[in-house]
């Protein structure tokens, strides 16, 4: 898998109120399609597989072979363990839990990321100014 772009979770307006949506899915946009044909766009829709539910994340992949989609931060409603990082497999469809080795930052909302050839991943950012850098390896998981 490269060059997708990721879209997990948020808030949908219902009447006068907010609710936290647990969509999540990608967009491969190494294959061609137009824009003007809604049709045609190859959203993939991974929402069945159960993610986690959170607000004000970011995604990223890496990997091996680019084949991880990695979810960092965010505000977690459902979950009472809020881990910083949450992974999945596109080859098995499948959430995996991961056991941190090393300094983990602490769990945040309004974050950016960027991933690089080489596995790695930036993550900066976040709410009420954090202006840290954070660098994850995504072959080794630290």
């Amino acid at each position: 898998m490269e060059d997708i772009l990721i879209s997990h979770s948020g808030f949908k307006d219902i009447g006068s109120s907010n609710i936290i949506t647990t969509e999540f899915f990608y967009l491969n946009v190494s294959k061609p399609f137009t824009i003007t044909d809604n049709i045609s766009i190859p959203w993939i829709d991974l929402t069945y597989t159960g993610g986690p539910l959170k607000e004000s994340a970011t995604a990223c992949v890496g990997g091996k072979n680019n084949d991880m989609i990695f979810i960092f931060g965010g505000f977690s409603y459902a979950e009472v363990n809020n881990s910083f990082v949450n992974q999945f497999d596109t080859n098995k469809q499948q959430w995996i839990n991961i056991t941190f080795v090393g300094n983990v930052p602490e769990v945040r909302e309004h974050i950016s990321c960027t991933n690089f050839d080489n596995g790695l991943i930036a993550i900066f950012g976040g709410f009420i100014s954090l202006d840290d850098l954070w660098i994850f390896n995504t072959l080794e998981l630290t």
